[in-house]
């Protein structure tokens, strides 16, 4: 009944921050305000690269039919060239590895970071490219289809008669128009190679936390006003079938809290302690240590954090992340000669990490981020940018809010010892009870969809985040595994060796795993 009736209560909040958002928007000089049609075949346009092996085309294939932003809001579709006939339509009988032009899983790739803007990504020419570029074409190789999907952001704005600028792009409004693109694939299935039953969902970072996202609250009532505002298929269906996220950055009213879990304890050069933050981080890691508790996931931590059964499972996590690392080819002496607080027995295979605060206090991790990491002091995160008021006008203080209650009850506790400190910031974070942030918080927040009756879920999870990654805790990637795990789901959880917060993934990792949920 809470979820319900929480339910029917964002809808309302965030009907009325749409309404804020759009009534007076227009569209930016460099755009035009026309209206696009929804019918793949008004909007097709192949290019054919032979040489590559390679179609691609279908460029800057606009998803909504009243887009602000139509160089965002649009979609980049690249195919393996065997799936077309020379005049561009579908050649059903074409077989690419294990895949026909019907049943290729189509790779729905966001590149979303800190919650910007970013136009769907264009192919490069050049197969050898290193880094992203040349997984891509393997990803063609393989015979899936790849969907590239632009989505506005934190910083997108429109220009008003008066000569000032609005805020169009704010929280919910990147997933939402990632929700818009996936139902523009499924209302031209069949106009195009490629499984619309069977889309894949992949980002990594914000990105990565819009992936999840969109595995979690499939056709959600939440999002419909946003949806019809700009014109989306509303008759399609915005669910996806599996979710690759790399280091999601989630469950972010609870984030500096999961920070201060791991780091709070360890000082670094460029993140000073005082006596008010030092005290600041320890309530942090105690309330994250009941919130962590309180999600029943089956492991529990002791009540200072650093031990139980969870802090055992994740311990065993790193552990397996090194064993993994070590099978596939690589040297563990490298590692377990400069770490001493890593072993590899080669006998029987298996590493063991002594703690995790071992991987700080050596320097194999560090610090990256102050206290207050994700809703700072000053209001200066890109997630307190996220969370501003739709319809904000641009460089006014409503641009950039204040979002963590749970950080606004924790300094009142503290006023005894610090009440200078507890009083300055404490007025501040009261604003982020303020309904409108929290129904921004909720819709953004994956962990509050994934016992939602309502929505529908992906039934693949696969999760990978770098043992280096530092942009934020890993409890959060771990604990929601093992949320979506006790909610039923089939979820794979990899921390990579050695990798920071990037797309951290092995040689054919990703492949190996579309093939098996997809064949």
């Amino acid at each position: 009944m809470y979820r319900r009736f929480m339910s029917l209560f964002l809808v309302l909040a965030l009907c009325l921050g749409c309404m804020a958002a759009c009534s007076t928007a227009a569209a930016e000089e460099e755009e035009d305000n026309r209206t696009y049609s929804l019918d793949f075949d008004q909007q097709k346009n192949w290019t054919i690269e032979t040489k590559k092996k390679v179609t691609y085309g279908y460029t800057k294939m606009v998803y909504c039919e009243h887009p602000t932003h139509p160089g965002y809001q649009a979609i980049n579709m690249y195919v393996p060239a065997e799936y077309l006939n020379e005049d561009g339509s579908v050649n059903t009988e074409a077989k690419v590895g294990d895949y026909t032009a019907l049943t290729a899983p189509i790779l729905y790739i966001n590149s979303v970071g800190a919650y910007l803007g970013v136009a769907p990504y264009k192919l490069k020419s050049t197969v050898t490219r290193a880094g992203q570029n040349l997984w891509y074409y393997n990803y063609l190789k393989k015979g899936f289809v790849i969907a590239f999907a632009g989505a506005r952001g934190r910083t997108q704005n429109v220009e008003l008669p008066d000569g000032t600028a609005q805020a169009v792009g704010k929280a919910p409004i990147g997933l939402v128009d990632l929700k818009a693109g996936i139902r523009f694939l499924k209302a031209n299935a069949g106009k195009f190679p490629g499984d619309t039953g069977k889309i894949i969902s992949n980002g990594m970072s914000a990105g990565g936390a819009m992936s999840v996202l969109l595995g979690v609250t499939g056709n959600s009532g939440i999002y419909t006003p946003y949806l019809e505002e700009i014109g989306a298929c509303m008759d399609q269906t915005d669910d996806v079938y599996a979710v690759q996220a790399y280091c999601p950055i989630i469950d972010l009213e609870n984030a500096s809290q999961a920070y201060e879990w791991m780091f709070g304890s360890h000082e670094s050069r460029d993140y000073p302690q005082t006596d008010f933050t030092k005290a600041f981080s320890a309530a942090m890691a105690k309330q994250y240590t009941e919130r962590l508790n309180g999600l029943e996931l089956g492991f529990d931590l002791e009540a200072d954090g650093k031990g139980g059964s969870f802090y055992d499972w994740l311990l065993n996590q790193y552990e397996a992340g090194f064993e993994a690392y070590v099978q596939r080819g690589n040297d563990p002496k490298k590692d377990t000669d400069t770490w001493e607080w890593l072993s590899y027995d080669e006998t029987d295979g298996k590493a063991k990490v002594a703690s995790l605060d071992d991987l700080i206090s050596s320097g194999y991790i560090s610090r990256s981020k102050n206290v207050g990491a994700f809703d700072a002091y000053d209001c200066s995160t890109a997630e307190n940018s996220e969370f501003g008021k739709l319809g904000a006008i641009v460089g006014t203080e409503e641009e950039k809010r204040h979002f963590s209650t749970a950080m606004a009850d924790l300094l009142g506790t503290l006023a005894g010892d610090f009440p200078e400190e507890s009083a300055e910031y404490a007025e501040k974070y009261e604003t982020s009870r303020d309904a409108d942030i929290q129904a921004q918080v909720w819709a953004m927040n994956p962990y509050h969809f994934v016992e939602d009756g309502d929505t529908t879920k992906a039934q693949h999870f696969r999760i990978c985040v770098g043992t280096k990654d530092t942009d934020t805790a890993p409890v959060i990637a771990a604990s929601f595994a093992l949320l979506l795990k006790k909610a039923g789901i089939d979820t794979t959880y990899e921390l990579i060796w050695n990798e920071i917060h990037t797309d951290a993934e092995y040689e054919n990792g990703f492949e190996d795993w579309v093939d098996s949920v997809c064949r």
